[in-house]
């Protein structure tokens, strides 16, 4: 009876969780939707497909689309894992491992590429010379590649422990078991998040002194809470893998609160890049 009334007791959490991220990627989607509209709409309205800065530098649409398929992708997802959660009709064991299988990979899928636009954009505005470009692009293909495959590998090895629950009135998916693999998913992320933050520091304060003071002013405001949150999303999901070890309805507590938070945290830090490198233009 007591683990019973535990297992429901992570359960709503669970759905706390996953509806406070969900609301709040929401709430941040609408309070920035002007931003989207000028810097990303308007150029793909515009069908400016590349182009080049001041600078000289190449510009491409792409990061702006990947943009608009994080932050919808990860709203979608949201739901999903709350359909599975709290389901509206009885269920089947299929529906539940292909649901839960598909939120897994594509959460991660978000966060590998809400990391990626945001160092590109930070890239193209702090000019950080052919050496530390190839190190900075060769340790996130690495790292992001180990935590992709590890995000397959594991969620192929935990889908048949996946199940249709219903106790009494309360019906969900359940996970019977977890795997060590999803330590190959959050800690080269983590390790991944930490090293960029570092090389964009060293980057900034390497430069002349006017203009490292306003480049590590943008760091501060936008680079330092983007690594932070994600780094801090990354420790979070491991943390859960760890404890989940010994209790399996704990495994998926973080994931779409960590998803839903990092995708907040990358559109804001992209937008607000994108506006800094219009007002550099202008």
């Amino acid at each position: 009876m007591e683990a019973l009334e535990t297992q429901i007791t992570h359960l709503y959490a669970s759905r706390y969780l996953t509806i406070a991220g969900t609301t709040v990627l929401v709430y941040d989607t609408i309070l920035t939707l002007p931003d989207e509209i000028k810097f990303v709409w308007s150029t793909l309205l515009q069908k400016r497909w590349r182009w080049r800065d001041e600078r000289g530098h190449k510009q491409l649409i792409i990061p702006k689309i990947l943009l608009l398929f994080i932050r919808y992708t990860m709203l979608t997802t949201a739901i999903a894992y709350l359909s599975a959660l709290i389901p509206s009709r009885t269920l089947n064991d299929k529906w539940c491992q292909s649901t839960i299988s598909i939120v897994s990979k594509t959460d991660v899928l978000v966060e590998v590429i809400g990391s990626g636009i945001v160092l590109y954009r930070l890239y193209l505005l702090w000019d950080f010379g052919r050496l530390n470009t190839y190190i900075l692009v060769g340790a996130f293909i690495s790292m992001k590649a180990v935590t992709f495959t590890s995000a397959i590998a594991a969620s192929i090895h935990v889908r048949d422990s996946i199940h249709f629950q219903k106790i009494e009135l309360v019906q969900f998916c359940d996970i019977e078991r977890t795997s060590a693999l999803f330590y190959g998913v959050w800690v080269p992320g983590a390790v991944s998040d930490a090293f960029s933050f570092f090389l964009l520091l060293l980057n900034a304060l390497s430069r002349p002194r006017t203009e490292s003071e306003r480049l590590l002013g943008i760091l501060y405001s936008d680079g330092i809470v983007y690594f932070l949150t994600t780094f801090s999303m990354r420790l979070l999901n491991v943390l859960f893998v760890a404890i989940a070890k010994k209790d399996s309805a704990l495994f998926y507590i973080g994931t779409i609160f960590s998803g839903t938070t990092v995708t907040v945290a990358a559109s804001r830090s992209f937008l607000r890049l994108l506006h800094f490198g219009g007002v550099r233009r202008s």
